[in-house]
């Protein structure tokens, strides 16, 4: 599904409708309902939303459980990690309890970090085979979504479901859920806006043929589905690609 909204207003109450309704079936199916998240400045607004009115009191919040899709190693307190982006922009304001706020430890060394969050995903999902419920995620300019970057080796991992990686921009160490891991969710959900975005996000969405694979590309849903939700902007460059126009 890829829908292409007018703003990033009418994106982000679109994005936090699927929240809301997502969160809703699964607590009613199955009794919980898990997510990653993912930082950047384009999810931010759809989180505010969250923590207001109506989808703060139609989201289930005693039986959710938030995850992060990747982090930078950077402490806490700093403005680019993306746990403390999200507690600022909606946690801190929504009930849900603390100990169902699962974040990555980035105290600890990168190599530890991705082990030490591996587990925790492990150990919540038991003995079934981890899954989440709903999986936010952005796109760079480069291809790049959470922090699986362009020939980085962690695109063919078949194995781990965290791993440790660097950007090569910023050459800043940081901890990404890996495709294997990604690729198992129920829904994963692209949010897309800007024209500085219009020119990857076409090779994305209509890779020529002998092409070179961009990260984004690897994340394909074993059985769950994918979703691409636009800003205008963004879609700018689209061609050859079926799209629905959302009002």
């Amino acid at each position: 599904m890829i829908k292409v909204f007018p703003n990033r207003e009418k994106l982000s109450k679109a994005a936090a409708q699927m929240f809301s309704d997502l969160s809703s079936k699964a607590v009613e199916e199955k009794g919980i309902f898990s997510v990653a998240l993912s930082g950047g400045q384009t999810p931010g607004e759809t989180y505010k939303l969250l923590s207001q009115k109506p989808y703060i009191d139609k989201i289930p919040w005693e039986k959710v459980h938030i995850f992060w899709g990747d982090e930078r190693c950077v402490p806490w307190d700093s403005p680019m990690n993306n746990a403390h982006n999200a507690f600022a922009a909606f946690l801190k304001d929504v009930p849900i309890p603390s100990a169902q706020i699962h974040r990555i430890y980035t105290m600890l060394s990168p190599v530890r970090a991705a082990g030490h969050y591996d587990r925790i995903i492990q150990d919540f999902f038991r003995d079934k085979e981890p899954g989440f419920d709903l999986i936010f995620l952005g796109l760079g300019k480069d291809g790049h979504t959470a922090s699986l970057f362009p020939n980085d080796p962690i695109l063919q991992e078949g194995l781990r479901f965290v791993a440790d990686s660097k950007d090569p921009e910023k050459e800043i160490n940081r901890i990404t859920l890996t495709p294997k891991l990604i690729n198992q969710a129920a829904q994963v959900a692209f949010l897309v806006c800007g024209k500085e975005k219009a020119e990857i996000l076409a090779k994305v969405l209509n890779p020529k043929s002998g092409s070179e694979k961009l990260p984004a590309n690897y994340i394909q849903p074993d059985k769950g589905e994918i979703s691409w939700f636009i800003d205008k902007e963004a879609a700018s460059q689209l061609k050859g690609v079926d799209y629905e126009i959302s009002k």
